[in-house]
């Protein structure tokens, strides 16, 4: 199991993702740098949200297409194949695959973690609490393409449902907001009333990645107390959840 472990940590830096990736946190650190010294006011905040949402998009939208293109070529290369025919049961090899994936994306949150500070020094307990968050929200969406990637039998195909997967979960509080705060209008008709269900159903099965990584908290940390308690709670529910669905799905596939 270790093998797989270190084949995938392996494949990361032979594919220059760990190198591509940690330049392109770099690079948009110092754009958040520069564009917060050409703010009049606020430079400082506004270096910070503009970093902080910019390396949480490359940090997922890497690891997406990493876990997605990486299964897909073990599948062609028959390396699954080869995995497999060792005594190492399908639980076993998700669970491990997830555990490498998931090691890259420890790597790359610390490497988010320690140029963010080029934008500008947040608040003590504020970068933890914003790492913290993050790394959560890679594991989940390591374990979605995980999920699309085992079902799939196309990288494409599961590249842009497990981007499809991040903006629903994304937008959900967005989504909710509004049918909220209209509902009388966005139920004035029956196909309104349709929508607000299927938003409100949608929003009890999907996880909200929108509460992970707020920006706000690098400029004012946890103001509130008990930020991480949803996350938490959220994290162990899906992340289980969506293990438990890419082993049920890759145990019922034939080679």
């Amino acid at each position: 199991m270790f093998v797989t472990f270190r084949y995938i940590v392996l494949t990361a830096v032979r594919d220059r993702l760990v190198l591509g990736l940690s330049l392109a946190l770099l690079g948009a650190v110092l754009v958040a740098a520069f564009l917060g010294g050409a703010t009049v006011m606020e430079g400082r905040d506004t270096a910070l949200t503009f970093a902080g949402f910019s390396t949480r998009l490359i940090l997922i939208a890497g690891l997406i297409l990493f876990v997605c293109f990486h299964i897909q070529r073990s599948f062609e290369n028959r390396e699954i194949d080869l995995m497999l025919s060792r005594p190492v049961s399908r639980t076993q090899f998700v669970l491990i695959t997830w555990a490498g994936f998931s090691g890259v994306a420890v790597f790359l949150t610390l490497v988010a973690v320690i140029v963010l500070p080029i934008a500008g020094m947040p608040p003590p307990g504020a970068l933890a609490l914003w790492a913290a968050s993050l790394l959560m929200e890679a594991l989940v969406m390591v374990a979605a393409a995980l999920f699309f990637s085992l079902s799939l039998r196309s990288a494409v195909a599961s590249v842009m449902a497990s981007f499809g997967f991040y903006l629903v979960a994304r937008m959900e509080g967005f989504m909710l907001g509004i049918v909220q705060s209209d509902w009388s209008a966005t139920a004035a008709n029956a196909l309104g009333d349709v929508v607000s269900q299927a938003i409100y159903i949608v929003g009890l099965v999907m996880p909200r990645l929108d509460l992970f990584g707020q920006t706000w908290w690098l400029s004012y940390g946890d103001s509130e107390g008990g930020a991480l308690v949803p996350l938490l709670a959220q994290t162990g529910v899906y992340l289980p959840l969506l293990l438990a669905a890419a082993v049920f799905d890759f145990r019922r596939r034939r080679f």
